[in-house]
């Protein structure tokens, strides 16, 4: 490793960015976070000395961008998934009576981009 000081920071940042991406209420700090974690990412490849090496991975920092990326594919499939538990329960409102499929949508919706008016003020609206 040539720059192991940058290979911490780098970490650093990479960290700050899934902090970002993990409490992101808006799309701001979802993007912010994700251009954090590209940008840790980044300087990860730039301090390392041999990139075509898979042993670089059992370094250090490839230990923390391995568990770096596996948080944010992780956090991203909790996000899809939890959205997915709704679409069922949309289809089966379909033909239940006294249940509306657009409550299950948006709670779908909400779960995989919670962004604008929550559920809370929705409901108060209508």
């Amino acid at each position: 490793m040539d720059h192991p000081d940058l290979a911490n920071i780098a970490c650093l940042v990479a960290a700050a960015g899934v902090v970002l991406l993990l409490a992101g209420r808006g799309r701001a700090m979802v993007v912010g976070g994700l251009a954090l974690i590209g940008l840790g990412g980044a300087g990860l490849i730039d301090s390392a000395s041999g990139i075509g090496r898979l042993d670089a991975l059992a370094s250090g920092p490839g230990v923390v961008a391995a568990v770096l990326g596996l948080t944010v594919l992780g956090a991203a499939a909790v996000r899809a998934l939890t959205a997915f538990s709704y679409i069922p329960r949309a289809l089966a409102a379909v033909v239940l009576p006294g249940h509306e499929p657009g409550w299950f949508l948006l709670h779908a919706r909400k779960a995989m981009w919670p962004r604008g008016e929550g559920i809370r003020e929705l409901v108060e609206a209508s």
